[in-house]
């Protein structure tokens, strides 16, 4: 394992997140992305893919005060871009999950962030995910910010034709019925 790597990837994340690494707030947030960085590491070994109770683990220690109840409970806009509404969150993350397996990391990271479940650490969680579906916990890769433009926030996943709803919420007909 490259710890040095792991170690400023995990910081260089924070600091993206806007956390001062400066600050003991910076840090702390360093130390449990790094708890969280160790548990995916664990689980990986024994070839176990993220199930939904990892992601919850990781949420939770990576912001264990503000993700203290799970998922989200209210609606959110992340840089402008509508998510999932949070009423959908736990469907649509188990229906990620259940559906998901066919993705690549990339898609999974990118389904994962559009629905956006958790009140604070969605972006940490997600770096985790990707690295963890791609192999390289031992020696990470940033995927690239969906929100600022570039190009993740399309869509990569197609809508079953006639359906007007993305793929994790139920599905309805083009006129809505």
């Amino acid at each position: 394992m490259n710890v040095i790597a792991v170690h400023n990837f995990i910081r260089a994340e924070v600091e993206r997140q806007g956390f001062d690494l400066d600050t003991a707030e910076g840090m702390v947030r360093v130390s449990w992305m790094g708890l969280a960085w160790d548990y995916a590491r664990m689980r990986e070994s024994g070839g176990d893919k993220p199930s939904v109770y990892d992601i919850l683990e990781m949420a939770y220690t990576i912001e264990p005060v503000r993700n203290a109840r799970g998922f989200r409970q209210g609606p959110v806009i992340v840089r402008g871009q509508n998510v999932v509404d949070w009423r959908n969150v736990p469907n649509a993350l188990h229906r990620l999950w259940k559906h998901g397996q066919h993705l690549s990391p990339i898609q999974f990271y990118t389904e994962f962030e559009l629905i956006h479940p958790f009140n604070d650490g969605n972006g940490r969680v997600g770096a985790i995910l990707y690295n963890w579906l791609n192999g390289t916990l031992e020696d990470p890769e940033a995927p690239a910010d969906m929100f600022t433009g570039t190009g993740r926030g399309e869509r990569i996943i197609e809508e079953e034709e006639g359906c007007c709803q993305p793929w994790w919420e139920v599905c309805c007909t083009k006129d809505g019925s």
